[in-house]
């Protein structure tokens, strides 16, 4: 009989691979383990709180990054002795990072938006999952 695979590996594999496939291949399971996990509601509670969690960093480093870049062009865009060039590029920079930061901000509402009534859709109380 096969050994089973621990949880925390198979999501570990999940979060760092691009496909199932890959996942299982790094998890030392078949994709039918995985899919059959995913269809567990308390596995996919764990996985999904991982998964938010490690995006949460994600994002906070992101935005850390972000920040300190954002800074180093209004340093730029303020400085009275750099060329008169160089600081329309600077602020340039700031309105077109800005139009997009906006429209990607709209986009993330949208997916999340959706995601949630998928949840609602897919995962009822006593459900099994989200393949069931």
């Amino acid at each position: 009989m096969a050994k089973k695979i621990d949880d925390n590996k198979i999501i570990i594999a999940l979060m760092s691979k691009n496909t199932i496939a890959e996942a299982a291949e790094h998890a030392g399971c078949s994709e039918f383990e995985i899919y059959d996990r995913m269809k567990n509601h308390s596995f996919m509670q764990i996985y999904n709180t991982a998964r938010a969690e490690y995006l949460s960093g994600a994002l906070i480093a992101l935005r850390d990054s972000v920040k300190l870049a954002v800074s180093m062009v209004e340093l730029i865009l303020n400085n009275e002795d750099a060329d008169d060039t160089v600081r329309i590029q600077a602020a340039k920079f700031i309105v077109n990072y800005a139009d997009g930061l906006e429209r990607r901000m709209k986009e993330f509402e949208d997916r999340a938006a959706w995601e949630a009534d998928l949840v609602k859709e897919t995962s009822e109380p006593g459900d099994d999952g989200f393949f069931s």
